[in-house]
């Protein structure tokens, strides 16, 4: 009933290209309880292989289900329903999203004085 996270997925090493390994392995069992981690110490690297990465950074992590689920839920905020923020625009306007476009009929910027004929409507022009 518990998770196992991974928080690392790469780890930098040194070694020539014949000692490269297609992959490294590290001991799964000593995951058996929450708060257990390995860290990148506790990978078993063949011989002619030095891992660069720092030592003490986690790669996997056991977690509760419903640790998770609380995290998760107080990572998701507070807002009061209904309640809109407004938010500051790089030019300084605090009127929402659309500050500084409220004259703007087209994208770009530019107002449309007249609007143009459809295809349709420039094939009948021409005849």
């Amino acid at each position: 009933g518990l998770i196992v996270l991974s928080q690392l997925e790469n780890v930098e090493v040194k070694a020539t290209s014949s000692n490269l390994p297609d992959f490294i392995e590290y001991d799964a069992e000593k995951l058996v309880e929450v708060g257990d981690h390995l860290t990148v110490a506790d990978l078993m690297v063949p011989d002619g292989v030095e891992i660069v990465t720092e030592a003490e950074h986690a790669i996997v992590s056991v977690y509760e289900p419903s640790a998770i689920a609380a995290a998760n839920d107080a990572a998701g905020g507070d807002a009061e329903a209904g309640s809109e923020s407004q938010v500051e625009s790089e030019s300084g306007n605090s009127e929402g999203e659309n500050a500084g476009q409220a004259g703007e009929s087209m994208p770009g910027g530019k107002e449309q004085k007249e609007p143009k004929p459809s295809s349709v409507e420039a094939a009948k022009q021409d005849k």
